[in-house]
């Protein structure tokens, strides 16, 4: 139970710092209404874009938005962009928010439970595949992944220079 709510706590606090932070992003309405066509979405969802994240998120639950990171709306390429809002609008359309709400709300019940903990692994696993394959169909992998990983290099915190060995 104490690990079910200092869960919920830092949502909240995270929630929070976000919602300061966040303004709607600068995208063209014709890319938001392509990747939202291709999801099977009737309309786009709004975007906002923060710079407290590291990677884009779906949020909410009733009427859920896309939050993208600064770095990736300001320096990602067009069709980079197209990919990461059809992966995010791919979630909406299949309603993983909704699904992740329930994941949560188990974990928090059956705490002790490692079944729990390893289903919610496997399902969020499931769920970040499918909404590749969204993007996939529409795209060739080799571009995708590389995609992904250019994209990882431009947030500053996960192209830090690693060590390849220390000695003392």
């Amino acid at each position: 139970l104490f690990a079910g709510a200092r869960r919920w706590f830092l949502l909240r606090r995270l929630a929070n710092a976000v919602n300061l932070t966040k303004r709607r992003a600068e995208i063209a309405h014709e890319q938001l209404a392509a990747a939202a066509r291709r999801a099977g979405l009737k309309q786009a969802p709004p975007v906002f874009q923060s710079d407290t994240l590291g990677t884009p998120v779906v949020l909410g639950l009733c009427r859920p938005y896309v939050l993208l990171p600064n770095f990736l709306v300001e320096e990602s390429k067009r069709q980079e962009l197209s990919r990461v809002l059809l992966h995010e609008f791919a979630h909406i359309a299949r309603r993983d928010p909704c699904v992740h709400w329930l994941q949560q709300v188990t974990a928090i019940m059956y705490w002790f439970h490692p079944g729990v903990w390893w289903l919610n692994r496997e399902l969020s696993r499931a769920r970040e595949e499918t909404c590749d394959n969204y993007v996939l169909r529409h795209w060739d992998s080799a571009d995708y992944a590389t995609m992904l990983l250019r994209l990882t290099c431009l947030d500053q915190l996960t192209c830090l220079p690693v060590p390849v060995s220390v000695t003392y």
